[in-house]
């Protein structure tokens, strides 16, 4: 399903899409870490290489051929019925026809950031109902369910005061500048929530020559300029 789901969030790109697309990639490739673990395969063999390699590929073709690898090493029955397994999930039975399907598919997976990044994904799509919102507010994670109830208050009507983001909504902003990018979701939900958000008025200064600083700035909108003083003058 990650695969499949890949793919059809590279056809509709988007901040979200791109987080989860993310956030399934590190799941896939933690699974074949495990699975290559688990046939006992070496980690840095030119065996072992390829077929990580063939099963974390796109294609299906090299997915297979990596399986038949796997199954080389195990019992023939064992052998059988990955090969079994992988041709079933390749055939697509029972796979879900739209991307908003496979969004909803992993709202009962198990991993939590990715079934808030779904929810969130179906929402900017127009594709939550308000039932999967209701139910999700009860998840046994906090971030599914803070993200649930941010979208059934937005859905509500504006509330007063500042709208500030949500944490799910900093971790895609956070993730898409470089140094982050690499950051696990669980190091990525801690430093959202360590984030504070804050409107400049124009012309006031984010920070100062000279001063010493312990903050990083990350500009959500609009534009900065970056002054230094040459003598009198500023450039």
């Amino acid at each position: 399903g990650a695969a499949r789901t890949v793919r059809a969030l590279e056809g509709d790109r988007s901040p979200a899409g791109d987080f989860l697309a993310g956030l399934l990639r590190l799941r896939w490739e933690r699974a074949v870490e495990g699975l290559l673990r688990a046939f006992r395969f070496a980690p840095d063999d030119e065996t072992s290489r390829g077929a990580r390699d063939g099963l974390l590929s796109n294609e299906e073709t090299a997915r297979e051929s990596a399986v038949r690898v796997l199954g080389a090493s195990a019992a023939p029955v064992i052998a059988a019925r990955l090969l079994a397994a992988q041709r079933q999930v390749a055939g697509g039975e029972g796979a879900p026809a739209t991307l908003a399907g496979w969004l909803r598919a992993h709202l009962s997976g198990p991993a939590p950031y990715v079934r808030a990044a779904a929810l969130y994904a179906l929402d900017e799509r127009g594709t939550a109902d308000d039932e999967t919102v209701r139910r999700l507010s009860a998840d046994e994670h906090p971030l599914v369910r803070e993200t649930a109830l941010c979208l059934a208050g937005r859905a509500a009507g504006p509330a007063p005061g500042p709208k500030g983001l949500s944490t799910l909504e900093t971790m895609i902003a956070l993730r898409a500048v470089p140094v982050f990018s690499s950051l696990a979701p669980e190091d990525l939900a801690e430093l959202a929530r360590s984030s504070n958000e804050r409107e400049y008025a124009p012309g006031e200064p984010l920070c100062l020559e000279g001063h010493a600083g312990n903050e990083v700035f990350l500009l959500l909108t609009g534009e900065v300029k970056v002054l230094r003083r040459e003598g009198a003058e500023q450039k």
